[in-house]
């Protein structure tokens, strides 16, 4: 049986602790619900606002870094008159900072990726009772989004069962859930994280076991059909026809979204070389985009952000923005106690990896997922919950 992380009489550190375990659970039922949980567990932090001063002295680094990044996303916003609306995202990690209050324990979160797939689970299932669901995108915007919370988490339980040894059937058997969700969503994008970190897992761990499941599920994945690697075996066929064939509708699609990609990155390194300090304004690139193809005569759709996080936010806010955010990257890693360095490095590796194909700031539901949980762990055994 799965026991219960918690017993007795409930202290308002644990009465956070749960609520941000709901916010988790319910990302994967009902978003709309996570939000509430996430929203009652600021409170908690902030009426606890003592507790919250001292965490926030001890990572006094991080929270300048923070504040900075804020400061000159809140300057550039200035300089290029750009609505709030389009600002807010980036104030993700100063928004978030209470929850730094917050510890977890191993068990703790080992019992929160337990409920956390048997929610993905049944929400995969009530999903297939409507009808056909296609490329599942789960209770997110976008595929690529859901699919991203779901590898972290997959991740997540490969290090707790190999790295820690927390030999549990149930943490096994989640593992197999969010591994099973991400081929349905048919995202090829965290595949990149996911062999970067099972590299480094292994070079760390230097488990056979590990490496054995780790060739096995590989393996599986290539020579048993399944949407996600029909995906991935078609980008060859994609850049090696440049014309594809027009009964191919799932060439096309391809085509038409790898040649998008590749403009963006074009696009938006170009921008960046006439804007390098203050970037354009995160406002103008929808208007200036649909300028630039109309005037060269490219059939690509303009959009507000560009596929890849590090060069949409510096062409919106210029190199110093980017600079800011991967040194909070980089405090996050020192900051955070050796016996969570592995994890740490691992959620990093993730977010970072996601950052590659997705701009993590324009869905909120992913960038609030990776910051809330590397500031649960941040100083997870330097504190007890009493």
């Amino acid at each position: 049986m799965i026991s219960l992380p918690f017993n007795g009489k409930l202290s308002l550190q644990q009465i956070q602790l749960i609520s941000v375990s709901a916010y988790y659970v319910f990302n994967f039922i009902d978003r709309s619900i996570s939000n509430v949980f996430l929203l009652l567990v600021l409170l908690l932090c902030l009426i606890d606002y003592k507790r919250l001063y001292e965490h926030i002295k001890e990572q006094r680094l991080l929270v300048i870094v923070i504040i900075l990044l804020s400061t000159w996303v809140t300057f550039i916003g200035i300089y290029h008159q750009s609505p709030m609306h389009e600002l807010d995202n980036y104030y993700r990690f100063l928004l978030l900072m209470p929850l730094l209050m917050i510890t977890i324990k191993d068990h703790q979160m080992i019992f929160m990726l337990n409920i956390c797939s048997l929610g993905a689970l049944g929400h995969l299932f009530s999903t297939y009772i409507v009808g056909d669901m296609g490329r599942y995108d789960g209770t997110s915007s976008n595929a690529i989004t859901y699919a991203n919370l779901c590898a972290l988490f997959l991740i997540m339980c490969i290090y707790f069962y190999f790295v820690k040894k927390h030999h549990s059937i149930y943490l096994f058997l989640s593992g197999l859930v969010f591994l099973f969700i991400l081929v349905l969503t048919q995202t090829r994008g965290p595949l990149i994280g996911i062999i970067f970190s099972f590299i480094y897992l292994i070079f760390i761990s230097r488990s056979r076991l590990l490496i054995a499941s780790v060739s096995l599920v590989f393996i599986s994945l290539i020579f048993i059909p399944n949407p996600l690697i029909e995906r991935v075996k078609i980008i060859k066929q994609v850049t090696v026809e440049s014309n594809p064939d027009p009964d191919n509708n799932q060439l096309i699609r391809e085509s038409r979204s790898i040649n998008e990609r590749l403009f963006y990155l074009q696009y938006g390194l170009e921008k960046i070389k006439n804007h390098l300090m203050f970037g354009i304004g995160p406002h103008h690139i929808v208007k200036e985009m649909s300028s630039y193809t109309e005037r060269n005569g490219i059939n690509i759709k303009a959009r507000d952000h560009l596929h890849n996080e590090f060069l949409d936010i510096s062409v919106k806010f210029g190199i110093p923005a980017l600079i800011l955010l991967l040194l909070i990257y980089f405090v996050l890693y020192k900051s955070s106690d050796k016996d969570n360095q592995v994890m740490m490095n691992l959620i990093l590796i993730m977010l970072i990896s996601s950052q590659l194909t997705q701009s993590q700031f324009a869905h909120h539901q992913a960038i609030t997922f990776f910051i809330v949980l590397s500031y649960l762990i941040t100083n997870s055994k330097k504190q007890t919950l009493k």
